[in-house]
């Protein structure tokens, strides 16, 4: 028994990882949506842990059930599972289909019901089923009321640290090695199996308890025994809400903390969770053991203010550890820093995750005279309590402990709050505590209020060495957003670390507009991925275009482009040709009925979690369905941020999506140099991008500032399929991923110096190898034209050659460029 469910417990997190992944897809990855999903599949959790619960007591008191009959009831139920996860796969096309006709249709709280509308029958129903599993398992393993606490903290701690196995499974290996959806059809094997292994068990009982006419009679007693009806004291509602709430806003608090000095890609969420979830299993186990103890009057309280001391305590113990949040990691390769990763955070909230797992399954000892033999109703109806508690816990933490609180004050909150319940449940004893217990108390809470962590700083910057200093900061649970200053020039943070852009690139961040809309001609409607600053976007309203949608995904971003960056974006956030929306770029792209001539992707994290879904096919394949006629897609690549894995599989992709996929500098730097492919929708040589030309003759005309580089010289190649890059490399897809996991290993091993990114001579010799590609795209265009865009290359390898420190390569194609401009 205790095996199975295990295997439940891996079966159910494996399920949690690719409903959490679809439903990205699906709904979008904002946090309302993120929200969404969270609180469908719980609320399928509760209803299924309590309705179940009640089913059987109603089962119980009406027939004589045995033990081959509640096999039977959870074969049943694994069953069910398998089945409706199957249906997924039908109900899910159907329901994109809906979504995008409702997308168009309404907005603001409605669209967020309606996604929560639609998540429930997708995940609350096999939710349902899977909350119902906990309910059966206490009957199967209580054979008498003296061991109900017993058993049941035993299947809870053997069933979380399955999770923990199946967090471990689909969060490392399985999607990487296998794809998407073979790991959930090992899932569904998962629960056809366990479904199998239970008939096949009740059957064998059955006949064991048909030879054994002692065994019968016991059994037979045991079921027709008449059952009560349970209060549950109030106490023990509020305890059992309380765990479940403080649980899942500490989660969501902490892992906000972390994405401030970690990676942010799935494995390190997945390693978070990991810990989250093997400390809960480690607090069951505990509770386990002390269910065996005679006195359990102070348990819960000294539970309580330990949770409450250890979560205050998080703070100080996570800035120690992180060097006053600077970024962990160093130059370990990918599995020291994973290690690393894992030790940072069992330190971190080990203790106090582990005191507060102890909580919820050792209610059940509180509860074990009360039970008789309604075991499934009384866990049944706890957990629900516990799982609807936790909805709000997340639900609150996502939505306002940030904004009204902040993150120190609201995991402060929070520990005070678990003080505050250790001494209201110390005063509701009828035997009062004695003196010393007191002075414990009073003690303990004395040192939470000490542990006050409003000194801490929100976002770290350096005013002396560095000369920064911080404008303002936003938090919320999509990131910590914040403005910073540095000689004059603003720039804008996502969690601590990732600059999004600011004043000093302006000139920069104007290119990634200029250069495609030039190539157009002439874009009357621009799509844009991802805001910044909002100075690229911006750029577009020097051109004579009439629509223009910018899509960002964390809502400080656009406040902080609109308070702090409005001299440089031509008045952006108030021209009626602009439309500024705070949803998922990819999402807002697909269900939109919008059609666009330019698409243009903003320079994206590549190992940040989710990021591989913007360099997926499905995306591209999408993103070309909603190009005008002579449409662009414009994909901005951070050549210092991506190996040549990364480079290859994009280029990849986008070759397998659009028609002809030419490859553009963004700008001539040595070491961090920027890229852009741009997918075209029809495959119409140079010569019929007219404004592009007539641009660029003006510019050789007048050419005599070398600084004044022309818009020729930004022309790389085209990709073709004999480009040595792109053999044998994969193409990124939703269901694999090969971004999402592929792209964390090449930053920690560039971090580790076992792997260069795609910059310097490794750069040039893709761009020398591109050079024999141009023949088809640049076909009748004059021979200045070539020599200007054979000019670049050598600009490039100057740049290149300088940074070096190789004055004779430098020098020599300085002079091969300063030839083809004359």
């Amino acid at each position: 028994l205790y095996l199975l469910f295990f295997i439940s417990g891996i079966a159910g997190l494996l399920y949690q990882v690719m409903w959490m992944k679809e439903l990205t897809l699906l709904l979008g990855g904002s946090t309302q949506s993120a929200a969404v999903t969270t609180m469908a599949f719980f609320l399928g959790l509760g209803l299924g842990a309590s309705r179940i619960g009640l089913w059987v007591k109603f089962r119980k008191n009406k027939f004589a059930l045995t033990f081959s009959d509640y096999m039977s009831y959870y074969a049943l139920l694994e069953v069910a599972i398998a089945i409706s996860a199957l249906s997924y796969f039908a109900i899910y096309p159907l329901f994109n289909f809906v979504y995008s006709f409702l997308f168009n249709s309404v907005s603001g709280p409605l669209l967020v019901a309606i996604k929560l509308l639609l998540a429930i029958p997708l995940l609350s129903i096999p939710a349902f089923f899977m909350g119902g599993t906990l309910p059966i398992m206490a009957e199967l393993v209580t054979d008498a009321q003296q061991q109900f606490a017993k058993r049941v903290s035993s299947i809870y701690f053997i069933n979380t640290l399955g999770a923990c196995a199946g967090a471990i499974a689909g969060g490392f290996w399985l999607p990487r090695l296998f794809g998407f959806n073979a790991t959930y059809f090992t899932a569904i094997g998962l629960s056809l199996s366990l479904a199998l292994i239970a008939f096949v068990m009740s059957k064998k009982v059955s006949e064991y308890i048909k030879t054994d006419s002692k065994a019968s009679k016991s059994v037979s007693a045991k079921a027709s025994a008449v059952q009560q009806d349970i209060a549950i004291p109030i106490s023990i509602r509020l305890i059992a809400a309380w765990s479940g709430f403080a649980s899942l806003a500490l989660q969501v608090l902490w892992t906000r903390l972390f994405s401030q000095v970690m990676q942010n890609s799935t494995y390190t969420f997945s390693a978070i969770l990991v810990v989250f979830l093997l400390c809960l299993a480690a607090g069951a186990f505990i509770a386990n053991r002390l269910s065996k103890q005679k006195q359990s009057n102070y348990v819960l309280p000294t539970v309580f203010l330990a949770s409450g001391f250890f979560t205050a305590l998080t703070p100080i113990m996570y800035m120690q550890l992180t060097n006053n949040m600077s970024y962990i990691g160093g130059k370990a390769d990918f599995s020291g820093y994973l290690f690393e990763v894992l030790g940072v955070v069992v330190l971190v909230i080990g203790p106090a995750v582990t005191i507060m797992g102890i909580a919820l399954p050792f209610l059940y000892k509180l509860l074990q005279q009360q039970t008789g033999s309604q075991y499934a109703a009384v866990v049944g109806k706890v957990n629900s309590i516990n799982t609807y508690a936790a909805i709000a816990g997340s639900a609150a933490a996502g939505f306002l402990l940030f904004q009204w609180l902040g993150t120190w004050q609201a995991i402060y909150t929070i520990a005070l709050c678990y003080v505050l319940f250790a001494l209201l449940l110390l005063a509701s004893y009828k035997q009062r505590p004695a003196t010393q217990t007191w002075w414990l108390v009073g003690i303990s809470a004395v040192v939470v209020i000490l542990l006050n962590p409003s000194h801490l700083p929100v976002v770290p910057v350096d005013p002396i060495a560095k000369k920064e200093r911080l404008l303002e900061v936003w938090e919320s649970s999509a990131g910590t957003v914040a403005v910073v200053e540095k000689d004059g020039n603003l720039k804008t943070k996502l969690n601590n670390w990732y600059a999004l852009g600011g004043s000093k690139a302006e000139q920069m961040e104007a290119m990634q507009t200029h250069l495609p809309v030039t190539l157009h001609g002439k874009p009357e409607s621009i799509f844009y991925l991802g805001l910044g600053t909002g100075i690229t976007s911006g750029t577009s309203l020097n051109y004579p275009v009439k629509e223009v949608v910018i899509a960002e995904l964390v809502k400080e971003v656009i406040t902080a482009s609109k308070r702090y960056f409005a001299p440089f974006t031509n008045d952006l956030f108030n021209d009626e040709r602009v439309t500024v929306v705070n949803e998922d770029g990819r999402h807002y792209l697909t269900a939109s009925e919008q059609q666009f001539d330019l698409i243009i992707a903003d320079l994206f994290i590549p190992w940040r979690a989710g990021v591989g879904n913007l360099y997926a096919l499905e995306h591209y394949q999408a993103a070309l369905a909603k190009l005008n006629g002579d449409g662009l897609y414009v994909q901005w690549i951070p050549m210092y941020q991506v190996s040549e894995n990364e480079f290859g599989s994009i280029a990849k992709t986008m070759q397998q999506a659009f028609e002809k996929v030419t490859v553009w500098r963004g700008d001539f730097f040595a070491n961090k140099p920027v890229m852009a492919l741009i997918g075209h929708k029809s495959a119409k040589p140079l010569t019929e991008h007219i404004a592009f030309r007539q641009l660029g003759r003006q510019a050789l005309q007048q050419y005599k500032d070398k600084r004044q580089v022309p818009l020729f010289a930004h022309f790389v190649g085209q990709l073709t399929n004999e480009l040595p890059l792109l053999k044998d490399k994969p193409v990124n897809t939703d269901n694999f991923s090969y971004i999402e996991y592929q792209a964390p290993m090449s930053h920690r091993a560039e971090k580790n110096g076992s792997l260069k990114w795609l910059t310097g001579p490794r750069l040039l010799q893709l761009m020398h190898e591109l050079r024999g590609t141009q023949d088809e795209f640049l076909q009748g265009i004059q021979q200045a034209e070539i020599n200007a865009i054979q000019a670049g290359y050598f600009l490039h390898a100057a740049r290149i050659a300088r940074e070096l420190e190789d004055r004779k390569a430098e020098k020599q194609a300085m002079a091969q460029f300063n030839r083809l401009m004359r």
